[in-house]
Parts: C-alpha cells; sequence; structure tokens
C-alpha cells in the first residue's frame, strides 16, 4: 500500500488532471460563448433590406444605412425589466388587461386630430416575415386613417445632412418631428425598447403630445398607453377595431 506521502502526491496529480481538464473545458466554452457573442453582434447590426410594404414612406433620396439594429438587439433590455407578461397593457402607468388597453390605444387614435405614426427598424427593415406582415398592417391603417402621419426612425445613428422633419425622425431630438407637425398623438412602432425610454422621455419633456407604444416585449408604462407583445397578430386586432 502506498503511504501517506505517496497518497499525498496521487492525490495531487489526479488533481492537476482534472484542473488541467477543467481548465481546458472552460476554454473552449469561453472560445464558444466569445464566438456566439460576435454572431449575435453581427445580428444585432446586419445591413437591412426594405420592407416592401413601407417602400412609398421611405424618400426618394433616402440611402439605406449599412448597418441597422436588429431585433436581437432589444434582447438587451431583459436584464432590467420589472414585467415579463406579454398579455397586458398599460394605462397611465397602471397595469391592465391587453385589451382594454387596446380600447383605450384606439379611442386616442380616433379622438387625434393630427396623429404620427414612428416607424423604427425593427419594422422599417424586412428583417423576418412578422416585419413584413406589420409592414402591410401599417400600410392599410394610413388607408385607414389618411390623417395618419407616418414617421421614419431607420436607425439610432444622428443625421449629418438635413432631416426632413415632415417624414423623419432626428434620432437625437425625437421631438423636432412632433413638433413641426404639432402632433397631439405619437404612436411608436418598431422601435427598440431602449430607445423607445428615451423618446418617451423627450417627448413628455418638450410636448404635450400623448403617447402610445406598440411593443413587441413587455410594454412601457411612462407612456400614455402601452400594448405589449404587440406581434402581427395582434397589430392586426388593433386595426380592425380601430
Amino acid at each position: 500500500s502506498l503511504g501517506v506521502e505517496e497518497e499525498e502526491k496521487a492525490y495531487r496529480g489526479e488533481f492537476q488532471v482534472e484542473l488541467d481538464l477543467y481548465v481546458e473545458d472552460s476554454e473552449k466554452l469561453l472560445s464558444i460563448k466569445e464566438k456566439t457573442d460576435e454572431v449575435q453582434k453581427r445580428k444585432s447590426a446586419q445591413k437591412p433590406v426594405s420592407n416592401e410594404n413601407l417602400k412609398e414612406f421611405i424618400p426618394e433620396n433616402y440611402k439605406i444605412p449599412k448597418v441597422a439594429p436588429g431585433p436581437q438587439e432589444d434582447m438587451s433590455r431583459l436584464p432590467i425589466i420589472r414585467e415579463t407578461s406579454t398579455e397586458i397593457g398599460f394605462i397611465n402607468g397602471e397595469k391592465v388587461s391587453f385589451d382594454e388597453a387596446l380600447k383605450e390605444a384606439v379611442k386616442l387614435l380616433k379622438e387625434a386630430k393630427r396623429p404620427t405614426l414612428i416607424v423604427g427598424p425593427l419594422v422599417l427593415w424586412a428583417w423576418n416575415e412578422e416585419a413584413k406582415k406589420k409592414g402591410e398592417i401599417i400600410r392599410k391603417l394610413k388607408e385607414k386613417y389618411p390623417n395618419l402621419n407616418i414617421h421614419l426612425l431607420p436607425d439610432y445613428k444622428p443625421k449629418n445632412k438635413r432631416v426632413d422633419l415632415s417624414r423623419e425622425v432626428d434620432p437625437p431630438n425625437p421631438h423636432l418631428s412632433i413638433l413641426h407637425g404639432k402632433h397631439d398623438l405619437t404612436i411608436m412602432i418598431g422601435v427598440h425598447c431602449y430607445r423607445t425610454d428615451f423618446i418617451i422621455r423627450m417627448l413628455r419633456k418638450h410636448t404635450d403630445t400623448k403617447i402610445i407604444t406598440l411593443c413587441t416585449l413587455y410594454g412601457h408604462p411612462d407612456a400614455d398607453v402601452s400594448l405589449a407583445g404587440v406581434n402581427a397578430e395582434k397589430l392586426y386586432k388593433f386595426y380592425e377595431t380601430a
């Protein structure tokens, strides 16, 4: 049998082998994570393709950006949210059922004299079939409400050239378009959650417009009305109800 010293050496040897294997596995996992993060980063900023259903609202001289924030980027907001249901809504910060919030949102749209719809990169660009369907519904909503202004927010980079405030939103100053058109209602769709929160703050500070957010994720309590989990099916329900 082995003595105490020999057993200690054997134990240390086995431990070292286990440690080496652990380090090797950790390095592999880290390498996989780095590659995954790199892929996710590329996915979050891909070269966009125009949503055919919304092309008529894009200025003729507009240059499609080389990259734009895609659907994956919205997941960055998940760690800080409190509400995780997509079957709800908010009215003046109070959590309500989706149908109740929908009813209030439609009421605001019908009462508005100069409503505007801000279409963000998640819908303006055809990332997937869901975005294409939403684009088609937005076009139908515009036909139903001729007084509905469509304002584009293609990405979130500051514009070097002059912004057409009658058709576009200046990312650092989203309130300028609302003030320019004297819009009494601002609806947002396809805008990433972190950017939606920023726009709400700017509109609250500089305008008296009512705010509705049609959010893909969990809604925005700071808006006057917010609908959560707005996929193409729920957006169509909004269109039908309106």
